[in-house]
């Protein structure tokens, strides 16, 4: 098994990145549109930024990464989460103003740069197309940009190297996962085999690659994908949606065949990041969604998205404008009034392993979810076409696909998350449904969507307390943290509080390395308590209490970033007087110097609490399996 990660680095009293905390100064008249980026960004599902960092730094990242690729095919590994401490010139990329500004038009004020980042080398083994896990964690994908990774590469990357390749425009679909053994969502070729890895010649190999990506999409819609390899100039970094299909290209011998002998190529070397929002999205006109002069751009418009994607696209750009559905809006979804983007010609359809139906017509009426013999294209655009259009009728198909098969009732999730407060009476007596798979799935669309209320946090408070897998208790907190960030945008004060409220009894330290429960209950707390980590006295405390003697080094950043917060905030824009200064851990912003000293000790053994996650109080899940995560040398 893989050993544990270390504990998130200590960054001593060096500044800490958080994405727009610089000035950006004037933007490039040059530059391409900030808004064309993003929109790319949504439509691909990437977006490639040149760090502008000069090109020293780079070389001595470079350097410093092949000295420790020197020490063996584990040393990344053994690393893990504390490359930025080996390695601090990467702070210079991370602080780089377009790099900045690229996190922040997607994720927002106050982006979180998370805990787990890792250098990733390439090798002699080719990976299959997959969705990273969340730490081995299997959660609902969100297609709201929420959380992002960051690839930066310090050399010119070809593709003798091995680089990573990215399957644009998959991010808002995927296959069946509830029969996987591990977090990831891993394509399946014709012969059925399930693994990271794809064997056999590099013609059976490229075969393997092109069925599993016809696996995910029918033929009909292999336009919407395309399969693009990183060769990028050094200093790029690649700004990418967490749930894109992605993988690592094989490190090529020098003789070109594929098949070995000969010296090798140089190795490819990738830094990984994670960023998360922190703060809901809000109205235009209170924050601006592009951080940067429209005026002054002077760039062609994009072309139209074809429409199974555009009507995805709709309610992903109404939310980032901060117009969340809490009431109905009318939504025009007619087709676009310019030229339909072009399809792959005409061909029969048939239905295969993701066979085309005439259910998902497309741009018109749909009165159902197709079922499992139409094409997971056609099922998510036919879910958001009925979410957008809203009504008793079309949510009332939405939980009939909910309470259906695998696929119909994840893409009925969407719908649902996009029909707003409408759907909100539906899918409350759901939290309790007999169904696993339904508990999940309604908690995902209430977080998603619903308006914060005294009833919807009593029925969030019941379900946690009656269910009895404790993964699905993750996936209520995971609700519970988006519906606490809708309560502070929209100054619901008193209701951010009653999502701590709820989160307290998962805020215990843990000796556990990973704890689902615990981690998303910490992120409650940072979610509720904004900008300034107005999350009380009682919060602040467990926080404080995670922070010195918790295991998890995951609730220990959110811990770290809610007690820093709070710590910065002025009297004023807390709820309450604050006095937690004798009780926060000093300088815990950037995981501080009461961390380093005892970085070399285990935490003290946490209080034993029926609550705390000891993994022996509840049960897991039947279908969300035992956490297993893949070896970090192995993925892209």
């Amino acid at each position: 098994g893989r050993r544990p990660p270390r504990r998130p680095p200590v960054q001593s009293k060096r500044r800490r990145w958080r994405a727009g905390e610089r000035s950006q100064g004037p933007p490039d008249p040059m530059a391409p549109s900030c808004e064309d980026a993003v929109e790319t960004f949504l439509r691909r599902g990437y977006w490639i930024v040149p760090s502008g960092v000069e090109s020293e730094v780079h070389e001595a990242i470079h350097a410093a990464a092949e000295r420790i690729a020197d020490h063996g095919p584990y040393a990344a590994a053994e690393i893990g989460d504390g490359i930025l401490d080996a390695i601090p010139r990467l702070r210079e990329v991370l602080d780089a103003p377009p790099v900045q500004q690229a996190v922040r038009a997607v994720l927002g004020d106050a982006a979180l740069l998370h805990g787990h980042r890792h250098l990733h080398l390439s090798s002699l083994q080719e990976q299959m197309w997959h969705k990273d896990s969340y730490w081995g964690f299997r959660r609902v994908r969100s297609h709201r940009p929420r959380w992002c990774m960051l690839l930066y590469y310090p050399q010119d990357t070809t593709i003798e190297m091995g680089p990573t390749h990215v399957l644009a425009g998959s991010q808002y679909w995927t296959n069946d996962t509830e029969e996987f053994d591990r977090g990831e969502d891993i394509l399946v070729p014709d012969d059925g085999s399930i693994g990271m890895f794809v064997r056999g010649t590099p013609e059976e190999r490229r075969d393997k690659l092109l069925q599993a990506q016809d696996g995910l999409v029918h033929p009909r819609y292999r336009h919407l994908l395309e399969p693009v390899a990183l060769t990028v100039p050094a200093g790029s970094c690649v700004l990418m949606h967490y749930d894109l299909f992605h993988r690592a290209g094989i490190r090529l011998p020098s003789d070109g065949d594929g098949k070995g002998g000969g010296a090798d190529r140089p190795l490819r070397c990738m830094f990984k990041f994670q960023f998360l929002r922190t703060l809901e999205p809000t109205p235009m006109a209170q924050v601006p969604s592009w951080p940067v002069d429209m005026d002054c751009c002077e760039m062609p418009r994009l072309p139209p998205a074809a429409d199974e994607v555009d009507v995805v696209l709709q309610d992903i750009r109404r939310w980032m404008q901060g117009l969340w559905p809490l009431e109905r809006q009318a939504m025009d979804l007619r087709p676009n009034d310019r030229p339909s983007s072009p399809s792959s010609p005409a061909a029969e359809r048939t239905p295969g392993r993701d066979g085309a139906s005439d259910d998902g017509r497309r741009g018109g009426e749909v009165d159902e979810v197709p079922g499992p013999s139409a094409s997971e294209v056609e099922r998510v655009a036919a879910a958001y076409r009925l979410g957008l259009r809203g009504g008793a009728q079309a949510v009332a198909a939405l939980i009939r696909a909910l309470l259906g098969e695998e696929a119909e009732a994840r893409a009925a999730a969407y719908g649902l998350a996009a029909a707003g407060q409408e759907a909100t009476p539906s899918l409350l007596p759901l939290l309790r449904s007999d169904l696993p798979r339904v508990r999940s799935l309604s908690a995902f669309a209430l977080g998603e969507a619903a308006r914060p209320s005294d009833e919807l946090l009593g029925q969030f408070a019941a379900a946690l307390d009656s269910e009895p897998f404790r993964s699905i208790q993750a996936d209520f907190l995971q609700a519970l943290a988006s519906i606490a960030s809708r309560a502070r945008a929209l100054e619901e004060h008193r209701l951010s509080r009653r999502c701590i409220e709820l989160s307290m009894p998962y805020l215990l330290p843990t000796s556990n390395c990973f704890s689902g429960r615990g981690e998303n209950a910490c992120l409650v707390a940072l979610m509720a308590g904004g900008r300034h980590g107005d999350v009380g006295h009682k919060a602040a405390a467990a926080l404080t209490e995670i922070w010195q003697h918790s295991s998890d080094p995951y609730m220990c950043c959110f811990a770290a970033e809610a007690l820093s917060r709070r710590r910065r905030a002025r009297p004023e824009d807390l709820r309450e007087e604050p006095g937690m200064e004798d009780v926060c851990a000093e300088d815990v912003a950037g995981y501080g110097p009461s961390r380093k000293a005892n970085a070399a000790s285990p935490p003290p053994t946490p209080p034993t609490s029926a609550s705390a996650e000891s993994g022996e109080d509840q049960p897991m899940c039947p279908e969300k399996k035992s956490r297993l995560t893949l070896a970090e040398t192995c993925e892209a």
